[in-house]
């Protein structure tokens, strides 16, 4: 699947509201992805800490969206790192501890979201040496996480367990739950109830107003800081703005049924109170506050819990989540288990090699040997790309620039014969260190950001580590591309901007021209120009791209339909204007083969004038003609007769 990913700087809440509860219908996540807890968390704890919203669309389908935050760490106490957090901002007070983490991702897209998002973070922005994904379910990570190992020093920073009790296979009521314990803990169990009956009876409430869940918090608060006080620890609510959340978050949501308070008592004593979240027919029990001024046998801890399970099954809740703490009472409560993951994506460079070695290093007092051998260990795991990306570093630290490297650059509308052009030149024949665009989203990214004004050029050091270029978005930045790389020879790929038409709806598997909307292409906006029929925006963006590039001097200008008509030959030429090499024999033999790779473009090209038999209307046919007119008659393309239009076609309404 081919993703567009776009990054920026959340500023208004209310559009990426509208987004987050739009896709979250879609998904499976869980509380603690829902807008319910982000939408708080963003205005309670990292308002000021300048957060980005990461977006996946596929076509014009949002399929991911989450949210990221970037701060400084300190690994090891030696070395600092930039660190981006997915969702959370696990530093200093701004913990919040959640669970079930992960991009909020429409089901089916789990393993192509996650390795598109990560690349893209890679290349568009420069800005964090590490990318943590806090305790995401581990079924998730193991779908992506093995294709990414020779991009990035991979660690599993914590492998966790969540415990949960599953109602769905046990007799309801409170007999079930403690009948699937062992023997011995239903005879402490029952042990226990006994002793609360004859108090009288063992009463659990719900808070049913937010005033009166905030009372029921309050309590489990003096009832958890009494039982770690009395640990010689703090507890939770030492944090204060951890306890100012979690008081938001139980004011607003309350209404939308997602907080649960209860509290558990007799007539004589309180016995413990549970803090949970209720989402998507489970239970996410977040805090509990325990009566530690009981007799030994009081159990406070399993009675409030199976009272809680039971509760629960009667609003229809039949998996109740004790989450991850690794407490021995939720392995002998639950009857099943998940793990959970944090994984962390370190940019492969000198400084993530000496954040791995430099704590074995010290402690076995042979440091130059140990970060040497280290060092030469991960470029040997890592090959090429390792190497690269160092490359890529060294540049953004000390290469300068404007780059006075030899370069070529070939570009021209899409689908103009850029792909097999390239690969004749370059890629097969003369084995140049060659970058074409693909599925790369950083390079989509590039070209939009520096013609928008909003990057430059040299905010993409890894250009500067291919001797050509094949971007045909690139066409808008010439100018930009040039101020940077001066020393570059320009190619520019002319299509019959009809056959440019056709050719989109071929690549993009098009059957009706209703859809013909879907065609990425057909995105001009960051162009700034506005267009709303397909059909149009295309002609206006192949109209952009040839008159950006006829400002600029000394291009070679190639027409498609030349290369058609005489590949060799053209080959041969352009080798001449680029004094590259020309070997006629292994271009001959290429010419006689499909050069785009079957999952770019999985059909064979209909070469010029395929326009005539394709699903384009006369009225689409016209409308390109009258948008191109000077463009086609200054590079000698006819225009349509009546006889082009002999099939009768049912008109398509908004085509």
């Amino acid at each position: 699947m081919s993703y567009y990913i776009e990054l920026t700087t959340v500023e208004d809440l209310e559009p990426l509201q509208a987004d987050w509860t739009t896709l979250e219908a879609c998904t499976d996540c869980s509380y603690f992805q829902s807008w319910g807890w982000i939408g708080t968390w963003l205005k309670e704890v990292v308002s000021d800490m300048q957060p980005q919203v990461i977006r996946v669309w596929e076509r014009e389908e949002l399929v991911a969206i989450g949210i990221l935050v970037n701060t400084s760490v300190t690994r090891r106490g030696i070395l600092s790192s930039r660190k981006l957090f997915l969702n959370e901002a696990p530093v200093a007070n701004r913990n919040m501890v959640i669970e079930y983490n992960g991009l909020l991702l429409k089901r089916g897209h789990e393993e192509g979201v996650y390795k598109a998002a990560i690349y893209y973070l890679r290349y568009a922005d420069a800005n964090w040496d590490e990318l943590c994904l806090g305790l995401l379910r581990k079924s998730i990570t193991d779908t992506f996480i093995n294709e990414l190992h020779n991009e990035f020093y991979m660690t599993i920073e914590k492998q966790v367990s969540s415990w949960q009790f599953d109602s769905n296979h046990i007799e309801q009521g409170m007999a079930g739950i403690i009948g699937s314990l062992s023997r011995n803990r239903r005879y402490q169990i029952n042990k226990a109830l006994k002793l609360y009956r004859e108090d009288g009876e063992l009463v659990l409430t719900e808070a049913n107003t937010a005033e009166q869940a905030l009372e029921y918090f309050d309590g489990l608060k003096q009832l958890h800081t009494i039982r770690w006080q009395a640990k010689g620890k703090t507890g939770s609510f030492v944090n204060g703005l951890w306890e100012k959340f979690h008081c938001q978050l139980i004011k607003t949501r309350f209404s939308a049924g997602e907080i649960q308070l209860i509290k558990i008592e007799t007539p004589k004593r309180k016995i413990g109170y549970v803090y949970s979240f209720l989402w998507r027919h489970r239970v996410y029990v977040l805090q509990t506050g325990f009566n530690i001024d009981l007799p030994k046998t009081g159990q406070p801890g399993y009675i409030s819990h199976i009272m809680g399970i039971q509760h629960n099954q009667k609003k229809g809740y039949k998996i109740y989540d004790l989450l991850s703490e690794d407490s021995g009472y939720k392995k002998i409560l639950c009857n099943r288990s998940e793990e959970l993951v944090t994984v962390s994506f370190q940019r492969i460079s000198v400084k993530s090699m000496l954040h791995q070695v430099s704590f074995s290093a010290i402690k076995s007092g042979y440091i130059s040997t140990v970060v040497k051998n280290s060092i030469a260990d991960k470029i040997n795991v890592y090959g090429t790309g390792a190497v690269d990306m160092l490359r890529e570093k060294w540049i953004h630290l000390v290469k300068k620039w404007p780059s006075q490297d030899k370069k070529f650059l070939l570009v021209g509308s899409e689908s103009s014969g850029t792909t097999a052009v390239s690969d004749l030149l370059f890629k097969e024949v003369n084995n140049l260190r060659y970058l074409e665009e693909g599925e790369q989203q950083w390079v989509w990214d590039a070209y939009r950001s520096i013609y928008q004004k909003q990057k430059k050029v040299r905010d993409y050091p890894r250009l500067q580590l291919f001797d050509a270029i094949k971007v045909p978005g690139f066409s808008m930045i010439i100018n930009e591309f040039l101020e940077e790389f001066p020393n570059t020879t320009i190619v520019y790929l002319v299509r019959d901007p009809r056959d440019f038409a056709s050719s989109a709806i071929k690549t993009w598997k098009i059957g009706h021209m209703k859809d013909f909307h879907k065609v990425p292409w057909t995105k001009i906006e960051w162009l700034g120009i506005g267009c709303r029929q397909p059909v149009e925006c295309l002609a206006l963006r192949w109209k952009a791209y040839i008159n950006a590039a006829k400002k600029i001097d000394n291009i070679v200008f190639v027409k498609y339909e030349d290369f058609c008509r005489d590949k060799v030959g053209v080959i041969e030429g352009i080798c001449k204007k680029l004094d590259l090499p020309f070997d006629r024999s292994r271009v001959s033999q290429l010419c006689d083969t499909q050069l785009s790779h079957a999952s770019v473009r999985a059909y064979r090209p209909s070469g010029p004038g395929g326009w005539r038999n394709s699903i384009l209307e006369e009225k689409h046919i016209k409308s390109i003609e009258k948008i191109c007119d000077k463009e086609m008659k200054d590079w000698g393309y006819e225009f349509s007769q009546t006889s082009d239009f002999l099939t009768i076609k049912d008109e398509v309404p908004g085509g």
